[in-house]
């Protein structure tokens, strides 16, 4: 999770002449220009082991040794199959914004190369580009340069050789030889963006397009066919049977399955859709090509599942297949992949790994360790002054924890002493009401909608105890209003807003993100003050300001740390906080920040 970016190269962490000895190292094997852009801005990272935001991607090595994964977190992940143990963070140049989110992920069939592509190069460059890292050693050992959009899907050949790249906006597709990224093949005659690309075994490509075209080509890397589907329809997933006769493609518009012949790219038919209830965004066929795999959307009393065709999806002549339907998980099922065993590993929206064995049985699951809050339903309390907070740890609301931030204490279901407060939402003074609009939350102020910029929706919003202002949230951004109704501040959040209320003094507003994270910015000037973060599971916690400051409860300091840019041929690196302990770990100041206000 990004959390902060600090300007200034001499305000840097650790010693000066430290950071001017790397960056005068980077100047040489990097060149100078993006060194002055690296390095001048370290980045300072909550890292608790998972993605912090949704998973985009999944991919395996043939022998079902590690799964890699990517998120718009701007990391790549390696796990251990066996039991979904991290093994492996690899981190790609970024800086804060867009750059270096990911979009595209390929394994080679032998697991020891990973590539990955998406927002990438094009803050330094103007042009996208393609990392290639070696997985055991975390490594970059090729970039793949000069391409005119970014990358949103990624395969890697059977053999190994080549690397093929579809891009958004009509850029098409390009085959690369993956020993030395030069290209040998590309076709730009594309409609719109490319959403998918997958090899066969016996080296054929197809591509999907939201120019609603399913595109086929041979062995040799030429156009073969190309199958236009329904306007309403745009193809999402285009999946090769393992036999390579056979095509599998989901659809965005309505729940819809294809099988296409690699023939002649006519439609074999049509897997049985009864009582899915949403687009089934990503397939999966079995290893040996008996069962057909869906997941996405489709939900049943509030599990998302995964449909499991027999017969490898294929109905009778009344229209009708075999199929079962796998509880799998809470949130909208991102990607899934099968095993040799007959089982399947899953992402979903709520950025949790997990595996289904082959009787359908739940197994092993990993999830970002956050505190789920109750999104804007007051269940966040605080005490006056703001330094306690109350929160539920548990949907069912059996688990609280409480924060002292005096004390620097986290304890569950401890009673507390002090008074504490939920926000407030009505006022006397001026005529503030909430209303829903299909299911969205307006506000009317003095009997007309508070504009919103770029029409966002509010997410949430609270009251000063002596209404002197208000403060209001969107999915992205927190607004600061006076009692007239005029803004005085607004400024983009990093993660989507799910708690929030203001401290009795109205010095304070505390906000709680979905990432996990409860941030206290000062009213006044919209300046973030403190940061925390409580693992769920766990009960660790870590304490930061934005001058780098913290505590935290044993071990959770590793969580913590600096993202640093070496050069665009290089991974980036991450150093925890602990390594500067001396320095930076200050419990007294993180006590008294809301004493001196700023």
């Amino acid at each position: 999770m990004l959390l902060r970016r600090k300007p200034g190269f001499l305000k840097s962490p650790g010693h000066p002449a430290l950071w001017a000895m790397f960056f005068l190292m980077v100047c040489f094997k990097g060149g100078a220009a993006f060194a002055a852009v690296a390095l001048d801005t370290p980045i300072l990272l909550l890292d608790p082991g998972m993605h912090a935001d949704p998973i985009q991607k999944m991919v395996m090595d043939q022998d079902e040794r590690i799964i890699a994964t990517i998120s718009l977190d701007k990391t790549v992940r390696i796990w251990k199959l066996s039991n979904l143990q991290l093994w492996k963070t690899i981190r790609v140049p970024m800086v804060s914004g867009s750059e270096g989110k990911l979009n595209a992920l390929a394994l080679s069939p032998s697991g020891n190369v990973i590539a990955v592509g998406g927002d990438t190069c094009r803050t330094w460059t103007n042009a996208f580009c393609i990392y290639l890292f070696d997985t055991q050693s975390g490594k970059m050992q090729l970039k793949v340069s000069g391409l005119p959009e970014q990358v949103n899907d990624l395969a890697f050949s059977k053999d190994g050789q080549y690397l093929a790249a579809v891009m958004a906006n009509g850029a098409g597709l390009r085959v690369f030889r993956t020993n030395n990224g030069q290209q040998v093949a590309k076709d730009t005659g594309y409609g719109g963006s490319a959403f998918s690309v997958k090899f066969s075994p016996k080296g054929k490509i197809v591509t999907t397009c939201h120019d609603g075209k399913v595109r086929l080509y041979d062995s040799t890397l030429r156009f073969e066919f190309s199958k236009q589907v329904p306007q309403d329809f745009k193809p999402q997933e285009a999946i090769f049977s393992p036999d390579g006769e056979k095509i599998a493609v989901s659809f965005l518009g309505k729940p819809l399955v294809s099988v296409f012949s690699t023939k002649n790219m006519e439609i074999l038919y049509l897997p049985d859709m009864t009582g899915v209830t949403g687009i089934l965004r990503s397939l999966a066929w079995s290893v040996d090509g008996k069962s057909l795999y869906g997941a996405g959307e489709h939900m049943v009393r509030f599990k998302r599942m995964v449909r499991w065709w027999s017969d490898a999806g294929q109905p009778d002549s009344s229209g009708k297949g075999a199929f079962v339907d796998i509880p799998v998980t809470e949130s909208n099922i991102q990607r899934i992949l099968s095993l040799k065993d007959g089982g399947i590993v899953f992402t979903s929206l709520s950025s949790a790994l997990g595996q289904v064995d082959s009787q359908g049985f739940l197994g092993t699951v990993r999830k970002y360790p956050n505190v789920i809050f109750p999104k804007c339903r007051g269940f966040m309390k605080i005490s006056p002054s703001g330094d306690i907070i109350s929160f539920p740890m548990t949907p069912d609301l059996s688990m609280t924890g409480v924060f002292a931030l005096d004390r620097l204490q986290f304890s569950i279901n401890q009673p507390v002493t002090s008074e504490l407060i939920v926000p407030k939402r009505r006022a006397t003074s001026f005529n503030l009401k909430a209303k829903l609009v299909n299911d969205n939350l307006h506000l009317e102020f003095e009997g007309q909608d508070l504009p919103m910029l770029n029409n966002e929706d509010v997410s949430c919003f609270s009251i000063a105890r002596d209404e002197r202002f208000f403060v209001v949230s969107t999915n992205t951004a927190l607004r600061m209003y006076d009692r007239s109704g005029e803004q005085r501040w607004r400024l983009l959040l990093s993660s989507p807003l799910r708690a929030l209320n203001i401290t009795e003094n109205g010095k304070f507003a505390i906000v709680a993100l979905f990432d996990g994270t409860v941030n206290w910015y000062h009213i006044t000037t919209g300046r973030l003050v403190l940061s925390l973060f409580i693992h769920a599971d766990r009960g660790e916690w870590v304490a930061w300001t934005p001058d780098y400051y913290y505590s935290s409860s044993k071990n959770a300091e590793n969580y913590l740390g600096w993202h640093a840019n070496v050069s665009l041929d290089q991974a980036a690196s991450f150093t925890p906080v602990a390594k500067m302990k001396a320095k930076y770990n200050k419990p007294s100041i993180i006590q008294k920040i809301l004493r001196g206000g700023l």
